[in-house]
Order: structure tokens, then sequence, then C-alpha cells
């Protein structure tokens, strides 16, 4: 039998995994993670263009969004099983470290490490071409689509709910 998550583990999910509208928390969080994506994509294009590439605070940032990157992994990894809840605590996991979402993730930061590392012998080409496959940060706007979805819905509800006391108000009725 499954012990009950942490409050801590519980707050992780929430603040992480649900992108609940309601939520200020989890709105400021959503919304920094769009930017720092956008950031990112923003980053590799300058750096591709050799556009700042004498900045060493441009280098700084890219290794801040890394870290915050990172964080949000691990964080959805903790909490995968209260995420697949149904399954054993390990399956849960396993579940979703394979989903697309964790693998999408691992390819950018692994990307992003091999292109930071002091390779003597990589040719600028090599270089280049791995900081452009880095690019596939793109790939993660997939994952604010059902934020944007979800917020869609929750407006939508919101909106009949509104139109519901309205026309129990209203003089009609």
């Amino acid at each position: 039998m499954r012990k009950e998550p942490s409050k801590f583990k519980k707050f992780m999910f929430r603040i992480f995994e649900t992108h609940d509208i309601h939520d200020p928390l989890c709105m400021i969080l959503d919304v920094f993670y769009i930017l720092l994506i956008l950031l990112s994509l923003v980053l590799t294009i300058l750096e591709a263009f050799k556009i700042g590439h004498e900045v060493k605070a441009l280098e700084i940032v890219e290794y801040v969004i890394v870290g915050f990157f990172t964080l949000e992994w691990f964080s959805s990894l903790y909490t995968a099983d209260i995420e697949f809840a149904p399954l054993p605590y390990w399956k849960a996991k396993l579940r979703w470290i394979f989903s697309v979402e964790s693998i999408c993730d691992i390819i950018c930061l692994a990307i992003f490490i091999i292109s930071f590392l002091p390779f003597k012998n990589m040719s600028e080409e090599v270089e280049m071409s791995l900081r452009l496959i880095v690019l596939i940060k793109f790939v993660r706007l997939y994952k604010y689509k059902k934020y944007i979805v979800s917020y869609k819905k929750t407006a939508e509800e919101d909106k009949a709910v509104k139109e519901e006391n309205c026309n129990k108000n209203s003089p009609n009725s």
C-alpha cells in the first residue's frame, strides 16, 4: 500500500504540474517558464549568428535557464507518483521518465551540456551544430499548448457559469 505523499510533494505537484489558472503561483510559474523558453531560443539564435558571442553574461543567463529547467525536470520526476497515482511508485517514475515531455527535456539538457563542454578537438562547425540542435527547445513549446488549452477550457467554463448565473438572475426567468 502506498503512503500518502508529503505536503511538500503535493505543493510541488500543484505548482509544477497542475497549471491551474485560478492559482496565482501556478500562473506565475507557467508564464515564467514560457518566457525562459523564449529567452533561451533568442539566445540560441543570437549565438548561431555570432551576435553577442563575446558577452559572458549571455552564457551565464543560459546556464541559469538550464538550471531552472533541470530543477523542473527533477521536480516532475519527484511528483510523478502523484500524477500517475494508480500505478506503483516505481512504474509511475518510469512512465514519466519515458514520456515525450521528459525525453524532450533530457535531449535538450544533454545537448546543452555537450555543447558547453570544453572539447579541445571539437571543430567550430560541430560545436555550432550542437548548439543549433538546442533549437529543439522549441519542441518544449508543445508542452505549453496544454496550458493554453487548459486556460481556454477554464475560461469557457467560467463564462458558462457566469451566463448561467446571469440567466438565473434575469427578470425573464
